[in-house]
């Protein structure tokens, strides 16, 4: 079934991944200790894992596979990524950064109305969408070194920079293939109405993410590494602020806050609670912290401020039928909550997996306009870096 095509691409590679030999060091000087293969992550958004509230409608469906490694770094998308966004994050250097993470996903969602019955479009409501492409994303963690009285300067790690850069296309029909094959074999209602989808036939787009995140509490004090997996023990609660910009299909600025709470043992920038947000408008996750077992539940909450919405007003192609730029909603609440558990397998490789609900207000105005929420379900192998 082509639907199962990226979760077989990955598991393709994950011999490869498990492996090769790390040389990351020395043949790719845009990185700080990460390996050249880092892991594999396989994640969904789907409305049928939504226990509560299982509408299969807006926001549908989103799947992501991908692979994390230096190696990622000088591919051109990589390249491109660090051309256009390099400017975003610190200068890596082997004293002034802890570590980095690449990763590369082949990703796509799908949007559809209510009304999934409807050959005509439904007038008031969101119109088909989808998109389907590329992913390249960056992680930075800088070193700060805090001074310490007669004492040498304690390392600590407060903030993280994350950029993202998608290449793809609007309409090129894998959304409409997806879901109409998977209600066919569930006897449901077939969707009638993606050829009224925006950019149907396709349309070439894009999105470029910065996004900066910072532990909520003072760190880096007497007895405290804030941020060195070697050197401080489980934690039971952490709390992060976040902002963030995207241009492209999207244009939005956003800020918000998370918490983690159990048994921790990796850092905040470990952990991604929107995992296709950029793709479905909510960066895969990260692995840096020490290989043990962790169990965490997690919540965010975040405020958009929406200049536009390519998804309901379309891009540059006319459409059949698509939502007024006067009624696109110009600011919107977000909310995550889940829970994820990580273990490890052999050597410095970890298995992680988990369950995340989420939701955000109505994204237009009218009859139609809606409250949405749905759920994401991931599955991860990763491999913990050299701690440096």
């Amino acid at each position: 079934m082509r639907h199962l095509g990226p979760l077989l691409v990955t598991l393709a590679v994950l011999p490869t991944l498990l492996t090769a030999q790390d040389d990351s060091a020395s043949r790719y000087p845009n990185t700080a200790g990460e390996h050249t293969w880092g892991g594999v992550t396989i994640f969904t958004d789907q409305d049928l894992l939504d226990p509560w509230r299982n509408m299969d409608r807006n926001y549908t469906m989103g799947v992501g596979a991908g692979v994390t490694g230096a190696a990622f770094s000088e591919w051109p998308l990589g390249k491109l990524e660090r051309t256009l966004l390099g400017w975003f994050h610190p200068t890596i250097s082997e004293t002034s950064t802890y570590i980095t993470k690449h990763d590369l996903l082949l990703v796509g969602n799908g949007f559809t109305p209510d009304s999934l019955g409807a050959v005509d479009p439904v007038v008031g409501d969101r119109p088909y969408g989808s998109i389907f492409g590329f992913s390249a994303r960056r992680l930075v963690v800088p070193r700060r070194l805090r001074a310490r009285q007669g004492r040498p300067p304690i390392a600590y790690y407060p903030e993280a920079f994350r950029t993202e850069l998608v290449v793809g296309g609007l309409g090129v029909g894998v959304g409409a293939w997806v879901q109409t094959k998977i209600h066919e074999n569930n006897s449901s209602v077939v969707p009638l109405g993606w050829h009224n989808e925006i950019s149907d036939g396709g349309e070439p787009t894009f999105l470029a993410r910065v996004h900066y995140e910072r532990r909520l509490f003072a760190c880096g004090m007497e007895g405290q590494s804030c941020g060195h997996p070697s050197l401080h023990a489980p934690r039971n609660f952490e709390a992060t602020t976040f902002a963030e910009a995207m241009v492209g299909y999207y244009g939005n600025v956003a800020s918000g806050l998370r918490a983690r709470l159990g048994w921790i043992t990796s850092e905040f920038w470990d952990f991604d609670g929107t995992p296709l947000g950029s793709i479905a408008q909510a960066g895969g996750r990260e692995a840096s912290g020490p290989n043990k077992v962790e169990f965490f539940f997690f919540g965010g909450i975040q405020g958009r401020a929406v200049a536009w919405n390519t998804l309901l007003h379309g891009q540059f192609k006319s459409n059949p039928y698509e939502i007024a730029y006067s009624d696109v909603e110009h600011v919107i609440g977000e909310f995550q909550a889940g829970f994820a558990l990580n273990f490890p397998l052999w050597g410095n490789w970890k298995f992680g997996t988990g369950w995340i609900y989420q939701g955000r207000t109505a994204e237009f105005v009218g009859i139609h306009a809606r409250t949405h929420t749905y759920a994401s379900a991931f599955v991860t192998v990763t491999k913990t870096p050299s701690l440096r």
